[in-house]
């Protein structure tokens, strides 16, 4: 696990034993919050992991949501569990059928990296 704070040169230990797949905390928060930091930010620090270490694959979390994933299509993979335990929530609340609701989220998702 790599977060914002860590520094270049632990990054560059960090990748050199990691497994082939390594997980980028994109912010020091709480999860289920909405991005405190740019898109941009999150991508300016990830390229630097993938500068570090091209091989790896590096799946960004926390704060990715359905307004923002377009803005990462072109990484590795990021993470919208939140987004998605909410919306289960939701629809289990509202008596809907949470896994149509996840199915369309999912759909929505997909398309938005597509276009």
């Amino acid at each position: 696990m790599l977060c914002p704070t860590t520094n270049e040169d632990r990054l560059k230990s960090i990748l050199n034993d990691a497994h082939e797949v390594v997980y980028y905390i994109s912010m020091l928060s709480t999860t289920g919050q909405k991005l405190k930091v740019s898109s941009d930010e999150i991508k300016k620090r990830f390229n630097l992991i993938k500068k570090i270490s091209p091989n790896k694959k590096c799946i960004i979390g926390f704060g990715i949501t359905a307004d923002t994933i377009n803005d990462f299509k072109d990484t590795d993979a990021c993470v919208v569990g939140s987004a998605l335990c909410r919306e289960i929530t939701r629809s289990i609340d509202e008596e809907l059928n949470p896994a149509t609701n996840v199915g369309n989220m999912v759909s929505d998702l997909k398309q938005k990296l597509s276009s």
